[in-house]
């Protein structure tokens, strides 16, 4: 089989023939004919010419001309056979153009023994054997030199671990790849069969690749069968240039993609599938293959690679069958659908096919929504065009940071659309009254990326993503960070490796990254954190219980007021401080614009606890404002936390040592797992919140009026009729004392968010305008062949499929479903809105006539 033609190496030089022998000989201008000896030499046309050499000259390579002859070492072995009885003697001295031939090495410069190193073939067998343990075992080149240093008292350079490393490498596919002909010759394998070979001999690892040949066009190979596929025009027309260049039969079949995952890797995606970034990498082999990426993030913020596929090229279809083909055959279609957030950078053809995979109605990624990184769209333009801008300017630095730090709080800190375009209006103003924004290179360039962030905002902005878990991650950072350790380390795939030695390095990468962070999280397991008193410290992974904490003790930063119907408002307490007269910082002080809000906790009929602030659905565990209701440390239980923060999770689950050795956690940890992902996500996808269902925390004085100041009370009821009347609250601004009145004289036509109980859509304003791909181009994108490890299959059927919970009504909620689906456009949202808002005041008014009594006789 055959992949993309590339050269393997340069032309090798012909012997006695190499670039030195070019040189012409100092004041020497005579060009003499090449020797007898070298005249047998056959030599290309384009070789055939006079040298400009002494007769008999030899060339020198391995050993330094001395200055002159009395600094020469004279140090020289002469092996001569005796006519006279035809043996071997060494003789002791013997005469040359330097002098007497010596058995000592002379005028040498004194060196340090440690300082020499050993030729690879003097090295003794037991120090070869300890190296080639170590590089198997993924030490690093300056670990392997102290240690044969210490233990062999040996030098070796880095260059010659290297050359260990290569030999290992090549020993390890011959091993694997060679075969033998009838006569029992070894036939010599290209590439790509060396590369399925490797694939097919290792148990751990499920592929699936697709194949052309002219005769059966495109397949997809699976396990034990295959089927064609259609890739379209452009993809047809590149594969046959291809095969004009190979100068293949039509018979011969040519590799097109390959996408494979390790069972390592698929245990973190059937675990962790709720927010993952993808990105194409390369420079990874000389075939010029791209490597296309699936990167996710673990319950101890460590990022992990889930998927891999080398692809023909960057064609929107080609990323259609790596996305839509190859990845819910190898992580398990139950499992996509699990998937709610993909990130990834503005590459056209990645993110028109990955668009088209999550809006097509029966696609694997149909639950899920894409989102585009913060680096690519703004870091990126924002780093090029300050480079270009003049810098002496004394406020150039506070200026720029303002701006940045303006544009970043879209992407992480404005929940609602009106504070983002109240954001916005603030930073325009910002860059019209500054005189060294005005200018017209360093505007234009402000106006251009402003113009490219606003043209995403449906893509980019945090208020589009309230309901989405995204770890604090507001791009594709994750795969970002994760492609340099594919081309760094000790099994780095190199340019100048071929296909099948890039993947061996790749698939020795997996092992030994699992490896090490198992040995990591073992010792997590039994580590005893004195820096905590919490009861979930013993649950909890390290990173989540130093949030857990760190949000615990920020508790005290707000009042808390219980209104009613298991629903709390908390503000910060700092608004009450200035809302009694105590100076504190204003807007200009912050790095951006920053807003006062009043959240709003609430909890079901379930037992499960949220925040408006969106923090809950955004790390899976309890926010600042939540640990401020629950106040005690007593509330503070493991199962306020989704279970991707367990540590027993993180470990036993779906590893070989707990289903074998720990069957009865194991079995509940995967029970628990399925509850979780059927209970705690609602009919939209959205983590429903914290359950605190299994505490006492509902039972208590949690729901009784808390001793606050009457008011506290006042100043929210204030805040949030400002908001909901005139917009967003600039943080330390005291506008909202125009609302402070009694608490009674409330205006009817005020409801708030919480008592309509309307629901938040985030839907895009062209989300009808979205293209879909055909159910057959995921179905069957060409010859296919896969191999799924038994590994791999034992991961999937510890999960069930997750079921959608949705409440079964009537005529009046199919109507209202039927009705919702209608809605495309923004303005037909504002619209309904506004209908619900003001239906819902008309009912409560109706549905309490005690409520229009009162203000009857307060008037």
């Amino acid at each position: 089989m055959y992949t993309i033609v590339q050269r393997e190496h340069q032309p090798s030089s012909i012997k006695n023939c190499s670039r030195s022998a070019h040189n012409k000989l100092a004041n020497t201008n005579v060009r003499q004919p090449l020797t007898a000896k070298s005249d047998n030499i056959k030599l290309p046309v384009a070789r055939q010419r006079r040298y400009n050499r002494k007769p008999n000259q030899r060339n020198r390579s391995t050993s330094k001309r001395p200055s002159t002859t009395e600094c020469a070492c004279n140090f020289s072995i002469q092996v001569i056979c005796s006519a006279k009885d035809n043996k071997w003697y060494i003789a002791s001295t013997r005469k040359s153009r330097r002098g007497t031939s010596s058995l000592q090495h002379q005028h040498h410069i004194p060196l340090d023994p440690k300082h020499m190193k050993c030729h690879k073939n003097n090295m003794p067998t037991n120090a070869n054997k300890c190296i080639q343990k170590m590089i198997e075992t993924g030490s690093s080149n300056g670990a392997i030199t102290a240690y044969v240093q210490d233990e062999f008292d040996i030098t070796i350079s880095h260059s010659q671990i290297a050359t260990y490393r290569q030999t290992l490498l090549n020993s390890l596919l011959d091993n694997l790849t060679n075969k033998q002909d009838e006569e029992g010759n070894v036939v010599k394998m290209s590439s790509v069969d060396r590369l399925l070979k490797l694939l097919e001999s290792n148990e751990d690892v499920s592929y699936v690749y697709v194949t052309h040949s002219v005769d059966s066009k495109f397949v997809t190979c699976y396990k034990s069968s295959s089927e064609n596929t259609h890739f379209g025009e452009a993809m047809t027309k590149d594969i046959e240039a291809w095969r004009q260049e190979l100068m293949v039969e039509d018979s011969e079949e040519i590799l097109v993609a390959l996408a494979w995952c390790h069972n390592d890797e698929k245990r973190k995606m059937v675990m962790f599938p709720t927010f993952l970034g993808t990105d194409m990498t390369f420079g990874l082999n000389r075939e010029r293959r791209n490597l296309v990426t699936f990167a996710g993030i673990d319950g101890h913020l460590k990022s992990f690679i889930g998927f891999r596929c080398w692809m023909p090229s960057k064609q929107n279809v080609a990323y259609q069958w790596a996305y839509g083909a190859a990845l819910p055959h190898l992580i398990g279609s139950d499992n996509t659908l699990r998937i709610k957030l993909i990130s990834s950078d503005a590459e056209d053809a990645l993110v028109s096919a990955l668009e088209a995979t999550i809006n097509t109605p029966n696609g694997p990624l149909r639950n899920a929504k894409f989102r585009k990184d913060f680096y690519h769209l703004v870091c990126q333009p924002w780093q090029k065009f300050i480079g270009t801008c003049d810098q002496s300017h004394g406020d150039f630095k506070r200026v720029t940071k303002r701006i940045y730090d303006q544009i970043r709080s879209w992407f992480n800190y404005c929940i609602t659309k009106a504070e983002f375009n109240h954001s916005y209006k603030c930073l325009s103003k910002y860059i019209q009254d500054n005189e060294m924004v005005t200018k017209p290179t360093f505007n234009c360039n402000i106006q251009t990326l402003l113009a490219s962030v606003l043209k995403n905002i449906q893509v980019v902005g945090n208020h589009y993503f309230m309901e989405t878990t995204t770890f604090g991650f507001i791009g594709s950072s994750i795969v970002e960070g994760t492609n340099p350790g594919i081309k760094r380390g000790t099994f780095a795939s190199l340019p100048n490796m071929s296909l099948d030695r890039s993947t061996l390095q790749q698939l020795k990468q997996a092992t030994h990254k699992a490896l090490t962070q198992n040995v990591d999280y073992a010792s997590d397991m039994n580590k005893f954190q004195n820096w905590t008193t919490s009861m979930t410290s013993k649950y909890l992974t390290s990173y989540m219980e130093g949030i857990a904490c760190k949000n615990f003790d920020s508790r005290t930063m707000y009042h808390v007021v219980y209104v009613g119907n298991k629903r709390w408002y908390v503000m910060r307490k700092q608004i009450m401080d200035q809302f009694k007269g105590k100076t504190s910082p204003s807007n200009s002080e912050f790095e951006h614009t920053k807003y006062d809000r009043v959240y709003c906790v609430s909890v079901d009929e379930d037992g499960y606890m949220t925040c408006a602030c969106g923090y809950v659905q955004d790390y899976l565990s309890p926010c600042p404002h939540c640990m401020a209701v629950l106040n005690e440390k007593k509330f503070i239980v493991p199962e306020l936390f989704h279970i991707c923060w367990s540590k027993q999770f993180n470990y036993y689950f779906g590893s070989s040592f707990g289903m074998n050795n720990l069957a009865s956690l194991h079995n509940n940890l995967v029970e628990c797992h399925n509850v979780i992902q059927k209970e705690s996500f609602d009919s939209r996808g959205a983590y429903r919140g914290c359950n605190v269902s299994g505490t006492s925390f509902l039972e208590g004085k949690a729901t009784e009026k808390v001793n606050q100041p009457e008011q506290v009370y006042i100043v929210m009821e204030a805040i949030r009729k400002y908001i909901h009347f005139d917009g967003p609250l600039e943080r330390g601004c005291q506008k909202f004392k125009k609302y402070i009145v009694d608490k009674h004289d409330m205006p009817t036509d005020y409801v708030s968010d919480d008592e309509c109980n309307i629901l938040r859509d985030s839907m895009s304003d062209d989300e009808g305008k979205q293209s879909h791909i055909s159910s057959s181009c995921i179905g069957s994108f060409g010859n296919v062949h896969s191999q799924m490890s038994q590994g791999s299959v034992v991961l999937e059927t510890l999960l069930k499929p997750q079921e959608v919970n949705s409440i079964e009504g009537g005529d009046l909620y199919n109507n209202t479903v039927a009705c919702l689906a209608t809605i495309k456009t923004n303005e037909q949202r504002i619209e309904w809105e506004e209908f619900l808002r003001t239906f819902s005041a008309k009912n409560i008014r109706e549905n309490n006539p005690s409520f229009a009594t009162n203000r009857v006789n307060r008037g």
